[in-house]
């Protein structure tokens, strides 16, 4: 099993790696999303700066990929990136827009990218996972009931069974050409052999838009063969569901507002947020009504949100992914949420999948002046270490549940289980219960982070609170001979969504430290991008060489990217393997983390709460 998140981080590498083999373009960057485009995927392309942002379908973060999914996946961004990215003329793709024809257009450039994609030497593996993911679309019309004989269905057909006939795609669920109705082999028959004759490469994108014109001509001539021969076989005059032009019109008209057959769903261009290409392999547009999630340029909009001029509506044909037992999206969105907000998981995971980058500063230390003020105040190392008394007790038992050896005990005076020769004695008087029973404690070996929250919100009490909690805690941990580490998050820098500031490193003690870990109290920072660093910080505890990894993170719960994001990456971090416990101080952050612990901001109560607190927690996650 793949984690989506991980499998998303090696798209993108992925992506970025073969599109420049292809092309030796290094200055065009790459944006993956998933949660914009349901069960489908999608390419759209930004002029300035040059970028492409891929989107993948609905997949929480967390949620895990099973093997075939990974393969449709995977037949997804091969044919997005090698296909389109680098086969499409988007000048050309431009014009069709202009004109109506982009789903024409689409469905021939579908066929025709796919065969330059099979022939390349460089990628001999591409045409499984091609094949794999259309036989996949193609289950899941034929379940469904699809009719490939409509004439509505002329675009499914130009896209599905032409890879069938053009590039050989091994498809039992579509049907070969000679089993359709004489009209539609007719017109088929000649689109394909046009296709045959178009250019590789981004030069027979204008022929495929060429062969895109007579489309709407071949479709009304379908349209018309198809009528006259159900006319003659009923008798009568005329048929309005399958002649009135304005009833589901045929998908090939290029009418912008078409709606055809919703069970059919026509291969239709994803409309691009800048107008600019906006490509949909499958058909879905990639805009997400919900704007407050799209901090980033939203360029995989609809047509009604964005103004671009294509006007193609996405339908449902092209829907599934993995049909075999359930549609992935089916099956991830089946979890529960925390606040019960629905759609919560495809939002949170359109946010989290389009962050980029990375970076790790030291925290930096207060100036003479600074250190003067701190120590007057009593809020330099010392000074908040005096702050927080009474917690020797509860720092012992921090210490046994971070760090403990293996123990071995055995249970005595059982009826069933090894014989125990202590208890000869009374096996002689009669007694049954003379068996005992090994028990292995596993020892702890425990790797620990602590994240501090240093933005506006936490200033005063709640930030001299918090730095507090923290130094003790630190300190118990380094008592045990664990591994501690004490970062701070900040703001998005240099285009990098996730930085850590490091108050204490893992291989530095507490006092060496002294200063930085008190100016966190001090030290705030522009907002609260909390949600990033906690995977950030969960990457770094699982390079760290320990049987058991946990990160606490002392916020007030705010997030510059709401309280669902943040719960999803806590989610995402302990299927990680890191555990994730919040502390709310002066707050309750229970709606911002599975595992979350809320301690006041008095200084005569932090020992007896929040210590206890950590202790409890740390004992009932190790019991469990």
């Amino acid at each position: 099993m793949t984690m989506v998140y991980d499998y998303i981080a090696g798209v993108k590498t992925a992506a970025e790696k073969s599109y420049i083999e292809a092309t030796g373009d290094v200055n065009t960057q790459w944006l993956i999303y998933s949660g914009r485009t349901g069960d489908t995927a999608a390419i759209s392309r930004n002029k300035f700066p040059p970028s492409f942002n891929l989107h993948l379908p609905n997949m929480p973060m967390d949620g895990r990929l099973t093997r075939k999914e990974v393969e449709r996946l995977t037949g997804f961004w091969l044919h997005e990136v090698l296909g389109h990215a680098v086969q499409t003329d988007f000048n050309v793709w431009d014009q069709a827009v202009s004109l109506n024809l982009s789903k024409e257009l689409n469905v021939i450039e579908d066929v025709r990218i796919e065969r330059g994609i099979i022939e390349n030497p460089h990628y001999p593996n591409a045409k499984h996972y091609l094949e794999t993911l259309v036989e996949s679309i193609a289950y899941k019309a034929a379940r469904d009931g699809f009719d490939w004989n409509k004439p509505q269905a002329l675009l499914s057909c130009i896209a599905y069974i032409g890879r069938v006939e053009l590039l050989g795609y091994d498809a039992p669920s579509i049907p070969q050409l000679s089993s359709l109705n004489k009209p539609m082999q007719n017109t088929l028959s000649r689109i394909f052999a046009a296709i045959k004759t178009c250019a590789y490469g981004k030069p027979g994108t204008l022929d495929a838009f060429e062969i895109a014109k007579s489309l709407k001509q071949a479709s009304q001539q379908t349209r018309q063969q198809q009528q006259q021969q159900q006319q003659q076989q009923n008798g009568q005059s005329g048929d309005k569901a399958q002649g009135d032009d304005t009833q589901g019109a045929s998908a090939g008209n290029g009418d912008g507002n078409e709606q055809g057959d919703k069970a059919q769903g026509n291969d239709a261009q994803s409309a691009a947020g800048n107008g600019e290409q906006g490509d949909d392999m499958q058909g879905a547009s990639a805009g997400n009504d919900d704007k407050a999630q799209n901090k980033q340029n939203d360029t995989g909009g609809n047509a009604g949100e964005q103004g671009t001029k294509a006007t193609d509506n996405g339908q449902d044909f092209d829907a599934p992914l993995d049909t075999k037992p359930n549609d992935i999206s089916d099956r991830f969105n089946k979890t529960g949420t925390p606040d019960q907000v629905p759609g919560y998981m495809q939002r949170a995971a359109t946010v989290i999948s389009s962050w980029v980058g990375e970076t790790e500063r030291k925290f930096k230390t207060p100036s003479d002046s600074t250190r003067q003020y701190m120590q007057t105040y009593g809020q330099d190392y010392a000074g908040l270490k005096n702050r927080l008394t009474g917690s020797a007790k509860l720092r012992i038992d921090i210490k046994n549940f971070v760090s403990a050896p293996e123990r071995v005990s055995f249970e005595r005076y059982l009826e069933s289980g090894r014989l125990d020769t202590r208890l000869a004695a009374k096996m002689r008087a009669g007694s049954t219960r003379v068996f005992k029973r090994r028990l292995e404690d596993e020892g702890q070996n425990a790797a620990v982070m602590f994240l501090m929250d240093c933005s506006p919100s936490m200033s005063g009490t709640r930030a001299i609170a918090a730095t507090t909690l923290a130094i003790h805690m630190t300190e118990a941990v380094e008592s045990a001979g664990a591994p501690v580490c004490v970062a701070a998050f900040w703001d998005r820098t240099n285009g990098a969504e996730a930085q850590l500031r490091i108050a204490k490193p893992f291989n530095k003690r507490a006092r060496a430290c002294a200063w930085a870990l008190a100016n966190m109290s001090e030290t705030h920072s522009q907002g609260t991008n909390m949600s990033p660093a906690i995977l950030q910080a969960a990457k770094k505890l699982k390079t760290v060489n320990a049987t058991r990894r946990i990160l606490f993170v002392l916020t007030d719960g705010q997030c510059n990217w709401n309280q669902t994001v943040t719960y999803e990456c806590a989610k995402l971090a302990e299927n990680m393997g890191v555990e994730v416990i919040g502390f709310g101080v002066g707050c309750d952050v229970t709606q911002a983390f599975p595992n979350a612990i809320n301690v006041p901001t008095d200084m005569t109560l932090i020992a007896r709460t929040g210590l206890k607190a950590l202790a409890d927690k740390l004992k009932t996650k190790r019991a469990a």
